[in-house]
């Protein structure tokens, strides 16, 4: 659940829920998607919409070097509730709306991961930017060798983050530049976005 302060008090006791569904009547404080990750806000003048960039993945890879044996980094944030997480396809998602307390619109799926039981499935296979330990071959992500990240475990995204003064009128629409950070490998990626007004 989203919430967020509405434009007339600086109280966080005035807090309330947002709408995440434009679609349905009433507050619709629920979202869904398991996974939500970072977070990136911003305004889009061309579009008179606000933009909401958000999700990723995370590996569930039991991970015995920090003792996260149930579902490795996700166990870290949701202790023994991770059983309970739906990963899916580890996408960054998109909502878009006229005002930042809402309402938002059913998400969109921008850019997909990759589903990791899927060998091959989105970024995991040749030439994706993610590693997966079945990928094999030229043009597969490489295993960052880094302690914290299992040999048999995968990358995923993370940390979507909309740069406002790239964003620029393209054709019917607008080309929204973002980055997003992968977690094996290791590194931070540019991608552009095309919206249509």
């Amino acid at each position: 659940m989203f919430t967020i302060m509405g434009p007339i008090s600086a109280s966080a006791t005035n807090a309330a829920e947002l709408d995440l569904d434009d679609s349905q009547p009433g507050v619709q404080p629920d979202e869904v998607h398991d996974v939500i990750q970072h977070m990136s806000v911003a305004w889009v003048p061309q579009l008179d919409k606000w933009l909401m960039f958000y999700g990723g993945g995370i590996d569930v890879t039991p991970n015995p070097a920090f003792n996260l044996m149930d579902c490795g980094v996700l166990q870290v944030f949701v202790q023994s509730d991770c059983k309970e997480v739906v990963a899916g396809n580890g996408a960054i998602y998109m909502r878009s709306a006229d005002d930042p307390w809402g309402p938002w619109s059913t998400p969109q799926e921008v850019f997909a991961g990759g589903d990791p039981d899927v060998p091959g499935s989105g970024q995991y296979g040749p030439g994706g930017m993610l590693y997966h330990p079945a990928c094999e071959g030229e043009g597969c992500a490489r295993h960052s060798r880094i302690a914290t990240f299992p040999e048999n475990g995968y990358g995923w995204l993370y940390g979507a983050n909309i740069i406002e003064p790239w964003t620029t009128t393209a054709g019917d629409g607008v080309e929204v530049i973002w980055n997003a950070s992968t977690w094996d490998p290791y590194r931070v990626i540019l991608l552009r976005t095309h919206i249509n007004h």
